[in-house]
């Protein structure tokens, strides 16, 4: 399944290691310090001009990405669990 993050922007569901509110990562020493490291080993996607509002980061066997993205957490986190049927 894919989570679509904004702007046309989509990652498939199985490769997110994870979700972070952005102002609670800026917040958050440790947070910080853990965005700052990942975002020097990951292709950073800054997903529109809009204010940041979540993380997120993706890895795959060959890349690691992390996207910026104006969606909020909350809201990724019901379209990850829509299902979608087919009739």
């Amino acid at each position: 399944m894919l989570l679509h993050l904004g702007n046309g922007h989509m990652v498939v569901k199985a490769h997110i290691a994870f979700i972070l509110d952005y102002q609670e990562c800026l917040n958050n020493k440790s947070s910080e310090f853990f965005f700052n490291t990942i975002s020097k080993q990951a292709e950073t996607i800054i997903i529109a001009d809009e204010p940041v509002k979540s993380l997120i980061y993706t890895q795959t066997k060959d890349k690691k990405t992390l996207y910026l993205s104006p969606i909020s957490t909350g809201t990724l986190l019901k379209r990850s669990n829509e299902q979608f049927w087919r009739d």
